[in-house]
This record gives C-alpha cells, sequence and structure tokens, in this order.
C-alpha cells in the first residue's frame, strides 16, 4: 500500500482549486455575454426585474445559465408582481428540505433565459 506524501496532496490539492477557479471564471465569463444578450432583448425594467427575481445572492446554487428556443418544461407559475409567468420544474428532496430543479423566464421573441437551481 502507498501512500501520498503532504506535499504530494498538497500540490494535488492546489491544482483541483487552480482548475477550478478558471471554471468559475469561464462561467462567470459565459453569464455575462448571456445577460448582455438579455439586456439587448428586453426593457431596462424588465432586465432589472428579471435579476432581482433570479436573486443571485439568495445562497441558492445556480448554473448552466443559457438562452433556449423552449422553455424549461409547460409548467407555468404565475408571478404576478414582477412577470405574467415563468416555467419552472422543481424536485424535492427526501427530507423535505432541499430542492433542485430548472427555470425558463420568457425574454420576447421566443426566447427563454433558462438556468438550474439547487439549495
Amino acid at each position: 500500500m502507498s501512500y501520498c506524501t503532504k506535499k504530494e496532496l498538497d500540490a494535488e490539492f492546489k491544482l483541483m482549486r487552480d482548475q477550478e477557479l478558471e471554471r468559475e471564471k469561464e462561467n462567470a465569463r459565459l453569464l455575462a455575454l448571456i445577460l448582455a444578450s438579455c439586456k439587448k432583448r428586453v426593457s431596462k425594467v424588465w432586465y432589472d426585474q428579471m435579476i432581482a427575481y433570479i436573486d443571485f445572492d439568495c445562497g441558492d446554487y445556480l448554473w448552466n445559465f443559457r438562452i433556449t428556443d423552449s422553455p424549461c418544461c409547460k409548467h407555468k407559475q404565475k408571478e404576478l408582481a414582477r412577470f405574467k409567468h415563468v416555467y419552472l420544474w422543481q424536485s424535492c428532496g427526501i427530507a423535505g428540505d432541499d430542492w433542485a430543479g430548472e427555470m425558463s423566464i420568457p425574454i420576447r421573441h421566443g426566447k427563454y433565459l433558462t438556468y438550474n437551481f439547487a439549495c
């Protein structure tokens, strides 16, 4: 049985962390491009409400933002305060205190801002 030294483990951890930071930077770059495209498609009021609705600071895990030609599902959820509706597919964990899913927000001309979430 062979064991890694602390130096080898530290080097491997640093490599994994560096790769994770690169992925985070690339994801942030792609998100900025997607949101810039959304901003061109909708009014300033709609865009501001959409960003507030997504709530990037909520602590949930949000990922895989993309512009799609169709919503993620056929289930409409009314959002009278901000939008006419959003499309939401969601599942709940066994304990009932966690959930994950996919959401699509209409952004005009048959396009949707779609993303995944988990909490």
